[in-house]
């Protein structure tokens, strides 16, 4: 179906976003968790990025520069289901003008469950 979105895709701008949120929110000292560890990885390459989502990759490390401290984790996916809920949720908006909190409050509980596990 032309115009949808690889997952390798969809988890690149939601990076590229997270960066720009942090950002807008003023944080200057972030880790940031995905669960691409070639994504990751791309990253932390110090040479240009030439790949398909080379210049999302490119934008985020131009983005991060100026932030006192940034690491990448990578993490399983399985571990990362509050992040793929926020993601779905995000995609499904009708705007880019929502609360925090219209987003967030579905997302709670499995975050609650995945402290508790850990």
């Amino acid at each position: 179906m032309p115009g949808r979105l690889v997952v390798e895709e969809v988890e690149a701008l939601a990076m590229q976003r997270a960066v720009l949120f942090v950002q807008e929110i003023g944080l200057s000292e972030v880790v940031f968790e995905g669960d691409s560890s070639i994504f990751i990885a791309a990253l932390y390459e110090d040479r240009e990025n030439l790949s398909p989502l080379g210049h999302i990759v490119e934008d985020i490390k131009d983005l991060t520069s100026s932030f006192q401290f940034c690491q990448w984790s990578h993490t399983k996916r399985v571990n990362n289901e509050a992040t793929h809920l926020l993601d779905f949720s995000a995609i499904h908006l009708d705007s880019y003008r929502v609360s925090l909190e219209e987003i967030l409050d579905p997302i709670v509980s499995v975050v609650l469950r995945d402290i508790s596990v850990s």
